[in-house]
């Protein structure tokens, strides 16, 4: 069986004011900032394998084909396709998206 090492991959930071609130855009988000500069792969050594978990990253992959993020759009979101059928040796795909105003204005849209 093949030896491993814990390394540090990714470290991000936030802002917090004196109670504990997080710097937030404009839109309520949570600002995340990097410090790419410094060297924090010391902090693996305070790491065992058993305190591991799978990243949201690993488990939820956020790249995806345009067919399976087509296929998993919010209910509210309408998607139609169309192609051309010539006899060229190109098919061009056309995709058309739609959103109920009132959801779009909900969720700060331009509605």
């Amino acid at each position: 069986m093949k030896d491993y090492t814990i390394c540090v991959w990714d470290c991000t930071f936030t802002i917090e004011d004196e109670n504990g609130e997080d710097l937030k855009h404009e839109d309520g988000t949570i600002k995340i900032f990097e410090a790419p500069d410094l060297d924090f792969s010391h902090i693996s050594e305070y790491v065992d394998e058993e305190d591991l978990v799978l990243s949201k990253e690993e488990r939820f992959p956020h790249k995806m084909s345009f067919e399976e993020w087509m296929n998993n759009c919010p209910d509210h979101v309408s998607v139609n396709h169309d192609y051309t059928d010539d006899e060229d040796e190109v098919s061009i795909h056309v995709y058309g998206f739609s959103v109920d105003k009132k959801i779009e204005k909900e969720r700060g849209g331009d509605a």
